[in-house]
C-alpha cells in the first residue's frame, strides 16, 4: 500500500471509530487450569444387558474374562473419577450401593456396564464412589414425529439414507450383533470408539434428521412441521450438554484424569465439548485398551 493509501485508511478507521479504536490485544491467556489439561477417556459401549445373553453373556466365559481385561487396562490407566451413564437424579444411591455391595461381597451377578466397567473399575481403585452423569432426552417421540413428517412430505428417501449426502447410522448399515460376536470385548470397544465409527455413527444423525421438514417463509407451521427433524437433532445435542454440564458439576478440577462410560453414540458430541472447553485432553481408547 502507498503511503497515501495507509493515511486514507487511517483516517477512515478514525472516523469510523471516533478516536475509540485500540489495537487489537492478544487473546486471553487459558487458566493455569489448561497448562496442566485433565486427561478424559471417553469409553463408547454398548448396553451389555441389552443383547442376547444366550449368546453373549458378560457374566459366563468367554465374555467374563474379557471384561476382567478391560477393567484392568481401565485399572491401570487409573482415573480419579469414573463417570457412568445412569441419572444421578434416581440411581446414584443404587450406584453407591452396588460399590458397597461389591466391596463386600466381591462379584455381583449383575449384566449392565455400569456395574461391570464402572463400579468394578471405581472398587479395584479405591473411590469412594462413582459418578452419575446421564439426563433424559425425548428421542423416542421426537423420531417417531420425524418419520411421520417425512411420510407426510414424502421424504423417506431422506431418512432411508438415500438421498444425496445421506448416510444411515451404523446399526442400519450392519449386523451389530455378527461383529460383536465375531471378535472379543476389548477388540469391539476399540473399534467402536475409533475415528471412523465416530464419523459414520454421528453422520447418521447430521445428515438425515434436519433435512427433514421443510423452510418456513411465513409463520403459518404453528406446529413445527418444517423443522421437525431439526429438532430431533436439537434435543440429541441437548441431552448431550447436559451430561457435559453433569460432568463438570462433578468434578473439583483437581482431578488428573477421568473415564467415561457412555453409549458409543454419545461419543462424538461430547468428545467435541471436551476438546473446545481449553481445559481437557481426550485420550484415546485404543491407548488404554490395547491390542494384545
Amino acid at each position: 500500500m502507498s503511503r497515501l493509501g495507509a493515511r486514507i485508511a487511517a483516517l477512515a478507521l478514525g472516523l469510523l471509530c471516533g478516536g475509540a479504536c485500540r489495537p487489537a490485544r492478544p487473546p486471553q491467556q487459558l487458566t493455569p487450569l489448561a497448562q496442566r489439561p485433565i486427561e478424559v477417556l471417553l469409553l463408547g459401549t454398548f448396553h451389555f444387558a441389552q443383547v442376547d445373553t444366550l449368546t453373549y453373556d458378560v457374566l459366563r466365559a468367554p465374555r467374563a474374562a474379557e471384561v476382567s481385561q478391560v477393567v484392568d487396562a481401565l485399572v491401570e490407566w487409573a482415573p480419579d473419577k469414573v463417570f457412568l451413564e445412569w441419572q444421578p437424579e434416581f440411581n446414584q444411591a443404587l450406584a453407591d450401593s452396588l460399590l458397597l455391595l461389591h466391596r463386600r461381597d466381591g462379584a455381583l451377578a449383575r449384566r449392565n456396564e455400569v456395574y461391570q466397567l464402572g463400579v468394578r473399575t471405581a472398587a479395584r481403585l479405591g473411590h469412594p464412589r462413582t459418578y452419575l452423569i446421564d439426563h433424559p432426552g425425548r428421542f423416542g417421540a421426537l423420531r417417531a414425529r420425524t418419520v411421520e413428517v417425512a411420510q407426510q412430505l414424502q421424504q423417506e428417501h431422506i431418512l432411508d439414507g438415500g438421498a444425496p449426502f445421506t448416510y444411515r447410522g451404523f446399526y442400519e448399515q450392519v449386523d451389530s450383533d455378527a461383529l460383536r460376536l465375531s471378535q472379543s470385548l476389548p477388540a469391539f470397544l476399540r473399534y467402536l470408539n475409533s475415528p471412523a465409527y465416530r464419523v459414520a455413527d454421528h453422520a447418521g444423525y447430521i445428515s438425515r434428521y434436519p433435512r427433514i421438514g421443510f423452510v418456513a417463509t411465513d409463520l403459518s407451521d404453528t406446529a413445527g412441521v418444517n423443522r421437525a427433524g431439526a429438532e430431533l437433532v436439537a434435543d440429541w445435542y441437548r441431552r448431550n450438554v447436559m451430561i457435559f454440564g453433569k460432568a463438570l458439576r462433578w468434578m473439583d478440577f483437581r482431578e488428573r484424569r477421568v473415564v467415561i462410560v457412555i453409549g458409543a453414540g454419545h461419543v462424538p458430541i461430547l468428545r467435541h465439548l471436551f476438546e473446545s472447553h481449553g481445559g481437557f485432553r481426550v485420550v484415546e481408547v485404543a491407548s488404554v485398551i490395547r491390542a494384545p
